[in-house]
């Protein structure tokens, strides 16, 4: 079985440096933003598909909203959809204004190391200004510099 299944070691990186986003606290009591919340309680408990099925929804009515761009990214990265996580990372990593733009490119560049894209991550790092991110850039360019 391991001659068949040997990670690279951009996937190893993946392995070590990924853990879910913590999401968004979420109080007890009357709120507008109801659906999002029971989305977010359903991330936290794991539950990815019944989150990403609630903020689907929500995002059909308003895909400007970058909490839901960022959230459906990462929920979908939890969930192991590489294509559908790419298509919210890349859209929520290009708006420079969103306060979840540096999380949106580090896992952005978690997603392309996972698809063992080390070019594309490298690049998606340098955009980067967080410390976790300067350290996930620091060891993949001492990685790449390496055999496997």
């Amino acid at each position: 079985w391991m001659l068949f299944f040997n990670p690279t070691a951009a996937e190893k990186l993946y392995t070590e440096f990924y853990k879910p986003d913590p999401g968004l606290p979420t109080t007890m009591g009357a709120t507008d933003n109801y659906e999002f919340y029971e989305g977010m309680v359903n991330y936290k408990n794991e539950n990815y598909k019944e989150a990403i099925s609630r903020w689907s929804q929500l995002y059909n009515k308003n895909q400007n909203n970058d909490t839901l761009t960022y959230f459906l990214g990462v929920a979908y990265l939890a969930e192991g959809h590489e294509q559908q996580a790419d298509r919210y990372l890349q859209t929520s990593s290009d708006n420079t204004t969103s306060v979840f733009n540096e999380d949106a490119l580090y896992y952005l560049a978690l997603l392309q190391l996972k698809e063992n894209k080390t070019q594309a991550a490298i690049k998606t790092l340098s955009k980067a200004k967080s410390e976790r991110a300067k350290t996930l850039l620091e060891r993949l360019q001492l990685t790449k510099s390496k055999p496997d």
